[in-house]
């Protein structure tokens, strides 16, 4: 279970060597270190199950933006060339260049993940099993890739990581949603019958949940500024933007983005969907 060490320095190497990076430190030393405790102890991407590879995807996503958002800021021009930032990167025994070993961890999920960064790797096989409830029982259930509880982030801030727990269980409700009307739009339940209305509210139900959910995050204030978290958001927002800064393995934050705000405007569209 080599996973489980690089799990291990990913849960608390890595933020501690992110945080000095940010204080001004010298990024080298967080190169060497991903390099040391992680991409030289790789085996061949082929030789992962699919779950280890699941987990795998999670460490080298991580860390390998970690390493590209540092290189780029000290240089805005680098911007410019972003798979420049890998270039000192090499994993498993053969020495891959690393975007050419993520891509072909990420073929050994089976999941059709992308050969970049992706919700997957950064949110659903991160975070622990999420799971919502209604009336006592269980509507909606998204499982982790983890056996442990706990939530990789990149400087282990508790605003990221009570923001990755938000995206997850966001899903979660909005599964639970999907699967209560999906009946109807597969006209399986006459939209007349008791069912449908059944299911219509607690669809509805299940969406206000969701609405205050959202809210409950926008109004708590922020102990330090979530810029990676942040980055996370307009990846998700802007899927054009983020296939083109996700080929890079790179996430980029502004401190102009207002991570709160945008919890909010989640909030208020799904208000506006329950008005219709």
């Amino acid at each position: 279970m080599l996973w489980a060490r690089w799990n291990e320095w990913t849960l608390t190497e890595l933020p501690r060597l992110n945080r000095e990076t940010l204080s001004g430190a010298p990024l080298e030393a967080l190169v060497a270190g991903f390099r040391r405790n992680v991409l030289e102890e790789l085996p061949e991407p082929e030789s992962f199950s699919r779950q280890d590879a699941c987990r795998v995807l999670v460490v080298l996503g991580l860390a390998g933006s970690s390493v590209a958002r540092h290189y780029q800021e000290a240089d805005l021009s680098r911007k410019m060339r972003p798979q420049e930032s890998f270039d000192r990167l090499r994993a498993g025994p053969r020495g891959l260049p690393f975007l050419v070993y993520f891509a072909a961890v990420a073929e050994a999920t089976g999941a059709g993940h992308s050969d970049r960064d992706t919700y997957a790797s950064l949110v659903r096989w991160n975070a622990p099993a999420t799971e919502v409830r209604m009336d006592g029982e269980v509507v909606s259930l998204i499982p982790g890739c983890f056996p442990d509880l706990r939530i990789r982030t990149y400087t282990d801030d508790p605003g990221e990581v009570s923001f990755f727990a938000l995206l997850k269980k966001s899903e979660a409700f909005e599964l639970a949603v999907n699967e209560a009307l999906e009946p109807m739009a597969a006209e399986a339940i006459d939209l007349l019958a008791p069912e449908a209305a059944a299911r219509v509210l607690g669809a509805t139900r299940l969406m206000r949940s969701l609405i205050h959910l959202n809210q409950s995050f926008a109004v708590v204030p922020p102990e330090q500024p979530l810029e990676l978290a942040r980055a996370l958001v307009r990846r998700i927002l802007d899927p054009e933007q983020a296939d083109a800064e996700g080929r890079a393995g790179r996430l980029r934050a502004e401190g102009s983005y207002d991570l709160r705000a945008a919890t909010r405007a989640v909030a208020e569209l799904y208000e506006r969907v329950l008005a219709q």
